[in-house]
């Protein structure tokens, strides 16, 4: 039996590339962006900028393998924009909240997320380099990241609260579901039994669990949020 699930706070892991993580704008960057680029959104009064858009979008593109040129339908490509600001919504959303939670990134966490971008440049330089492209210094980039993996830990802990997962569950899951634990070899069929599959179903249920969490807990704060689309999308 094979079950997959996501990491729950998938939405806002760190990625082998360096555009992913120059989502969430710091309060100097976005200043001078919006003033050029202007405003996509804002987010209880935070501004997401066009440019920032427009990267992300560039970067949501090249995750799900997509040829903006082979589209023919305008409507999708407003979808699939319109998801990348949503992505970045979110994201302001849970850093705002882990302000609040006081759920912040540590010093040796922010640490690590700037050492596994550093890694993916072939020299120190190619990576300052990149840094200056995006607008960015070293101490305002570690600010940025700060705010990333501070939003992504503050989801992380409500996936965590939500994925407790019983016996009874696990159990459940078994009986109502018996054709994921038949085993087919040549003509012979063999039954996992559920002591065998017990660990893999928990793994599971708590992966569902927090991934309704985090979506639950992401569409409260939009409830409760005060947000301004500036966009025709």
């Amino acid at each position: 039996m094979t079950v997959r699930h996501a990491k729950p706070a998938e939405r806002l892991r760190l990625s082998a590339g360096i555009s992913w993580l120059l989502v969430l704008t710091t309060a100097g960057a976005a200043s001078a962006q919006v003033h050029a680029y202007g405003l996509a959104a804002k987010v209880n009064g935070v501004g997401i900028s066009n440019e920032t858009l427009e990267r992300n979008f560039q970067e949501y593109l090249r995750e799900n393998n997509v040829n903006l040129a082979a589209i023919r339908n305008p409507e999708r490509v407003k979808g699939m924009r319109r998801e990348a600001l949503d992505l970045l919504i979110d994201q302001e959303l849970a850093w705002q909240a882990a302000q609040r939670e006081k759920v912040l990134a540590t010093p040796a966490e922010v640490d690590e997320a700037v050492g596994a971008m550093r890694a993916q440049f072939k020299s120190e330089q190619a990576f300052a380099s990149r840094l200056a492209i995006e607008g960015y210094t070293e101490t305002s980039y570690r600010e940025h990241l700060r705010r990333l993996v501070s939003a992504r830990k503050y989801l992380d802990r409500v996936a965590e609260n939500a994925s407790k997962v019983s016996e009874e569950e696990v159990h459940a899951f078994y009986a109502a579901n018996p054709e994921k634990f038949t085993m087919t070899e040549g003509s012979t069929q063999s039954i996992v039994s559920e002591d065998a599959a017990r660990e893999q179903i928990r793994s599971y249920l708590q992966g569902v669990k927090g991934r309704d969490a985090v979506q639950a807990e992401l569409s409260c704060l939009r409830s409760a949020a005060k947000i301004e689309v500036h966009l025709p999308l």
